[in-house]
């Protein structure tokens, strides 16, 4: 909506009170019926070909309002960019800052990521009149400082951006930096929420993999060494420089099942290979699965097999080892 106001001959000075003070009371007005009203003012001139100049002074003022903010009273030479100050043509945001946030972003850290954008828009933003076209240019670049990094991260496509195709359009849509403000810092909440996840599952993945290879490791090593009568837990935490209890839990974890119970059950399923296919003493079989005690040997394959070994070696086809002993006289 356009208003022209015309005025007497007086003191262009006063033309310009007497304009604020009217935007002010159309204001007040409207706020009796819960409506916002912003007002730009243009320039005062002296001719009919001023009024098309004026107008445009107008326009470009309202402009501003993405920068000042809705209800406000915004005029010509309050915006009126002096050639001479240079910092309004360009705004402050360092690559190296970029590439801090990506890697917060990257990281998860929520907190980190939004104080440092926040410093940046408030650097930029906080001076007395900022240009609506580097606003709009610093906010998409913050948002395409997210884009980066959920890129970096992988997954696009089933990311919080994959999957909310018209964030940017919502960014687009606002009418005030205030408000664009707002919807990048939503989002960035979500951008680092999905970042984190991803990271505790890439964290989660690792550790398995790497308890996948070190159970992997542990088998072999009881494979290889399962006939030594000194393997056991702590010699085997101590072959993989952890402690053994630890170790052992470790592998239960992996498997299902403790390491003691690992190496006395793979010994046994050894020495029933032996007592199957051979004519060894007990004693002898005892050795070659890793216990110097026959007695040991024996009580450890009754508690996992419920039988003695000499039962197993019967209910198996095996005959007992007969022993003669004879002598001349």
């Amino acid at each position: 909506m356009v208003c022209l106001v015309n005025f007497a001959e007086g003191d262009p000075a006063l033309y310009k009170e007497d304009l604020y003070a009217i935007a002010t009371e159309a204001q007040l007005f409207l706020l009796r019926f819960r409506m916002d009203l912003t007002i730009s003012i243009g320039g005062v001139h002296h001719s009919f070909p001023g009024i098309a100049e004026a107008y445009r002074e107008a326009v470009d003022a309202m402009e501003y309002k993405m920068v000042l903010g809705k209800r406000e009273i915004i005029t010509y030479d309050d915006i009126r960019i002096d050639p001479a100050d240079n910092h309004r043509f360009g705004y402050y945001y360092p690559l190296q800052l970029e590439q801090q946030i990506i890697n917060w972003i990257k990281a998860g850290d929520g907190e980190q990521a939004t104080r440092a954008m926040n410093e940046i828009m408030q650097r930029n933003f906080d001076k007395p009149v900022g240009s609506p076209t580097l606003a709009k240019c610093l906010i998409f670049n913050l948002a395409g400082t997210m884009v980066k990094a959920i890129n970096e991260i992988g997954d696009g496509e089933s990311s919080v951006l994959g999957g909310n195709p018209l964030w940017m359009d919502k960014i687009i849509a606002c009418d005030t930096v205030q408000e664009m403000r707002q919807e990048l810092l939503a989002l960035l909440t979500e951008v680092c929420a999905f970042a984190a996840a991803k990271r505790d599952k890439n964290v989660s993945q690792e550790r398995a993999e790497t308890l996948r290879r070190l159970t992997e490791r542990v088998i072999r090593h009881i494979e290889e060494h399962y006939d030594d009568s000194n393997l056991s837990v702590n010699s085997i935490g101590e072959r993989f420089d952890l402690k053994g209890s630890y170790l052992s839990k470790l592998f239960k974890n992996e498997t299902g099942e403790g390491l003691p119970d690992y190496i006395n059950k793979f010994r046994i399923d050894r020495a029933k290979r032996l007592i199957r296919d051979s004519r060894h003493s007990v004693s002898e079989i005892a050795k070659r699965v890793g216990y110097n005690e026959a007695a040991t040997f024996i009580r450890v394959f009754k508690k996992y097999e419920g039988i003695t070994p000499g039962k197993y070696k019967e209910m198996n086809g095996g005959e007992p080892r007969i022993i003669a002993e004879g002598g001349n006289g």
